[in-house]
């Protein structure tokens, strides 16, 4: 809509975003959100963390935003440690698996094992304190408008939440505390906040950094040496979570002993955040992975064979229907519901047993079939040429 705009429509929007910035300030309709809460899948209606915000706002504010977030990225990346990985150009929760699994599999071939723990921050974006953020971002090399921007930007906000056709009214935020929702610039901000996270003084210990998703891991042959690795930097992560005014939840973090050693009557080293003992786990499913401790990738793979035959019951009911998709569009719907999800972390599991990998070509085939409503003698060539897709 905005790019339909007529020229000299255009170049009033441009004297306003040019004065908003000399100004340093914020229209009031531009801080106003309305906020659509979403149930999250298989949670309790009743209670308000079951709920995914949705934010609405203003479309010239976001464009502002990200005509400011492109001026400010180049300096903003200076100063990211290499481990932050998240909302990035060119960077993804891939690559900081690929670090993740590289350090865990040279652990392997050097007889080492790897102690890794996942930390869960507690409201990472709402609890972001907005004085600690400007005076980090003044030591920056940003213009000083644009840093007054910022600062007008993220005080006096005002937000509506609209739920099953009752609505709050527009209330006021708090003023010092959390980045809003939805917003272009709030990621950005976020990693600002958490630019100074740095384990380099730690011998040995590694960090991977995805946003507020944490991990911590230290390989070695002796686990009285990983526990202390680890535990070392448990402490300055807690140090710096009191500093910031953050910090990670207990009951949701969780340690992972990665070793293809026989260790069925050694206990793995238990590590401790906040004085509270961290839960150890054989398995964890880390940005969209599901990681077990001897990197077999079973339980993923029966984690996505659940998963295709569950979408394969949505594909049913619309293939199948009296007057079902043509084909063209079925293998789209594959394509965009059962594809990409195989896709996402198959440079992982690909070195999964031949027994696991058969599992889910049985799986994906039998999705062809009953979205094609083919008999199970059908060949799978046939399927393949049919919907235009290729074996796994």
């Amino acid at each position: 809509m905005l790019s339909n705009m007529s020229p000299l429509l255009k170049a009033s929007v441009l004297t306003l975003f040019n004065r908003s910035i000399k100004e340093g300030f914020v229209p009031s309709l531009w801080k106003k959100a309305a906020i659509i809460p979403i149930l999250k899948p298989q949670k309790d209606p009743t209670s308000p963390k079951s709920y995914r915000p949705i934010a609405l706002t203003s479309c010239l504010c976001k464009l502002m935003e990200r005509l400011i977030k492109k001026k400010v990225l180049p300096e903003i990346e200076k100063v990211l440690q290499p481990e932050q990985l998240g909302f990035l150009p060119q960077r993804s929760t891939i690559d900081c698996l690929v670090r993740l699994e590289n350090q865990i599999k040279q652990g392997f071939r050097l007889g080492k094992e790897t102690l890794a723990v996942f930390l869960d921050m507690t409201s990472a974006f709402d609890r972001v304190n907005i004085p600690t953020l400007m005076a980090k971002l003044k030591k920056l090399n940003i213009s000083p408008q644009i840093v007054e921007w910022i600062g007008n930007f993220l005080t006096e906000r005002k937000i509506e939440i609209t739920l099953e056709n009752h609505s709050s009214g527009f209330f006021s935020a708090p003023n010092n505390v959390g980045l809003p929702q939805g917003r272009v610039l709030s990621p950005l901000l976020f990693l600002v906040y958490c630019h100074d996270i740095n384990l380099d003084t730690i011998l040995g210990c590694k960090l991977y950094l995805y946003a507020d998703d944490i991990a911590v891991a230290a390989s070695s042959r002796d686990r009285g040496c990983l526990k202390a690795s680890v535990q070392k930097a448990l402490y300055y992560l807690e140090n710096w979570t009191m500093e910031n005014y953050m910090s990670f939840s207990t009951e949701k973090s969780v340690s992972v002993l990665f070793s293809r050693k026989n260790r069925t009557n050694v206990q793995p080293p238990i590590v401790s955040l906040a004085g509270v003992d961290i839960q150890h786990a054989e398995k964890f499913c880390y940005l969209g992975v599901l990681l077990d401790s001897k990197l077999l990738w079973t339980n993923h793979i029966d984690y996505l064979v659940g998963n295709l035959r569950s979408r394969a019951n949505f594909l049913n009911a619309i293939c199948l229907s009296k007057r079902g998709a043509p084909y063209s569009c079925v293998s789209k719907l594959i394509g965009a519901t059962i594809t990409s999800k195989l896709d996402y972390g198959s440079m992982f599991y690909r070195e999964a047993t031949k027994h696991n990998l058969q599992k889910l070509d049985s799986a994906f085939n039998q999705v062809l079939r009953r979205a094609l409503g083919c008999l199970k003698t059908t060949p799978t060539p046939a399927l393949y040429c049919e919907l235009g897709v290729t074996s796994l």
